[in-house]
């Protein structure tokens, strides 16, 4: 009787981290890979801040021309001005890092200046 209960429980175990190894394949299978259209627009599921894309590599300080600039987003700050997300640095009006100065931040559009030259880059196309 004893041993019975014994081999039971063994079963039970059995049981339980089989299901739980069929419930993980079953899971990692269906992650399928999605791709996100965002026409245009920023993708809503990538992170701001902390992502290195294309042409973000080393920050602000990276920028020598505006084909280095990417305009990851622009944000409120708590007083109401508006703040721009350029290479993952966030940058107010007036603020300049290594050759970039950000002449000023609009709802879609942000007027900088590299190396003396003025540019005009927005989020999206309307």
């Amino acid at each position: 009787m004893r041993r019975m209960k014994r081999n039971r429980k063994y079963i039970y175990i059995f049981i339980l981290l089989g299901s739980a190894l069929v419930f993980i394949l079953l899971v990692r299978g269906t992650e399928a890979a999605y791709s996100y259209n965002s026409y245009g627009r920023r993708d809503p599921f990538v992170p701001l801040v902390g992502v290195v894309r294309g042409g973000t590599a080393g920050g602000a300080l990276s920028i020598f021309s505006i084909d280095d600039a990417v305009l990851q987003g622009i944000v409120t700050n708590l007083d109401g001005s508006l703040s721009a997300i350029i290479n993952g640095e966030i940058m107010k009006e007036g603020q300049m890092l290594g050759r970039l100065k950000v002449e000023s931040v609009g709802n879609n559009v942000v007027k900088i200046k590299i190396n003396e030259e003025n540019f005009e880059i927005k989020l999206y196309e309307e």
